[in-house]
């Protein structure tokens, strides 16, 4: 028996299926009842996964109409800078005003390999 939560488990097939384009952008995720009987869980665990796809920013649920699938915005690149400098021969400081902050954004992770089934 797998020690992962079942609804980790379902999270991580719907999070798969978005990814791979099996759900499209835009497009209504299955009903509760529907993932409920399919992959024989109870409603609770469906709404705890759901719910995790919705703090991922992966879908957003509209009152009355359904969970929607969001657009998956496209990762860029990013070129490294190498410890002391970044190669150009330009500093950090130029063009910065001072006491000038910057913030970080959070960054997420990958996502684990799904299971095909729950359990």
């Amino acid at each position: 028996m797998n020690p992962t939560p079942l609804y980790t488990q379902l999270a991580d097939i719907l999070r798969e299926m978005i990814m791979s384009g099996e759900l499209q952008p835009r497009s209504l995720l299955p009903s509760e009842s529907y993932l409920q009987q399919e992959q024989g869980v109870s409603r609770g665990t469906v709404r705890m996964a759901v719910g995790v796809l919705r703090e991922e920013g992966l879908v957003v649920t509209i009152a009355g109409r359904g969970t929607f699938v969001q657009d998956i915005p496209k990762v860029k690149r990013v070129r490294r800078i190498p410890p002391g400098g970044n190669g150009s021969g330009s500093s950090f400081a130029e063009g910065s005003s001072r006491g000038a902050r910057t913030r970080k954004k959070p960054s997420s992770c990958g996502s684990a390999a799904p299971n095909t089934s729950l359990r």
